[in-house]
């Protein structure tokens, strides 16, 4: 809900938002859509129920890389948007709150993109700091389970061949941050025993079906057909030239609910 120059609503406001289908940039469904099968409807109808605060094309924080558009929602404003208007309305039982993490991919692109950023590694150390920064102010509003994902390639989108220093930089700038993240991440959980930390590997599901598209059923990884009717849609792996199609998603999220599984959370 809102934008950069208008975060705030009331309480009625957030209850009554109600989750508008196929809204997403998979062109249909996403993946926490499908993990936690709530497609549409007020999230109070959902079981479980779930209360999305992402906002497309949200770097981790303003201060550190510029918004995108006047109007994005960066991720530390969507922290303290929850934590100003909805954290106080909304339910989160200890033992079956689950707070999702999915920071990084716009991140990735914008360092790359940014001929101002000589240090690529102390960047990203800063915007990691940021991040987990981000993440000890929710679990200091009783936040304490927390799923981190991280970045896929999209340096092997369309998308990604787009940049001037070719797709390689920002594969190095993907493999820089999601080796610190990593390291980031285990020390959280290092240094937070009482809290749930789970890390998935988004990147290595994305690998895996565009190194075996056929496998999964998909004929094009190279190509998007964003407007295109479903039928010219069936079988890409892009809805757009940076995102994923529906049926990606479908795929990562059966991979998440299966590590959930082991993981006994």
């Amino acid at each position: 809900m809102g934008w950069a120059t208008k975060l705030d609503f009331t309480p009625e406001q957030l209850l009554s938002n109600a989750i508008l289908p196929n809204k997403t940039s998979s062109g249909g469904a996403n993946w926490i859509e499908h993990l936690t099968g709530c497609y549409e409807g007020l999230p109070t109808h959902c079981h479980p129920q779930l209360w999305n605060f992402a906002h497309g094309g949200a770097d981790i924080s303003a201060s550190i890389l510029p918004r995108r558009l006047i109007t994005t929602v960066q991720i530390g404003d969507q922290v303290q948007q929850w934590l100003d208007y909805a954290a106080d309305i909304l339910p989160r039982p200890h033992g079956k709150t689950l707070t999702v993490w999915w920071v990084g991919i716009n991140d990735c692109a914008d360092i790359t993109r940014n001929a101002t950023i000589t240090d690529v590694d102390a960047f990203i150390d800063a915007d990691l700091e940021a991040y987990f920064g981000l993440v000890e102010t929710t679990a200091r509003n009783k936040l304490h389970a927390h799923l981190f994902l991280n970045v896929p390639p999209i340096d092997l989108s369309p998308f990604g061949k787009t940049f001037t220093t070719g797709p390689e930089s920002l594969r190095k700038t993907i493999h820089k941050f999601n080796k610190k993240f990593a390291a980031r991440a285990a020390k959280y959980a290092k240094d937070n025993p009482d809290q749930v930390v789970l890390t998935f590997d988004a990147a290595s599901v994305f690998e895996d079906v565009l190194s075996h598209p056929a496998k999964f059923g998909f004929k094009d990884t190279t190509h998007f057909c964003e407007f295109c009717a479903a039928p010219d849609r069936e079988g890409l792996f892009w809805n757009n030239d940076e995102h994923p199609s529906e049926p990606v998603h479908r795929i990562l999220a059966e991979a998440v609910e299966e590590y959930l599984r082991r993981v006994d959370l």
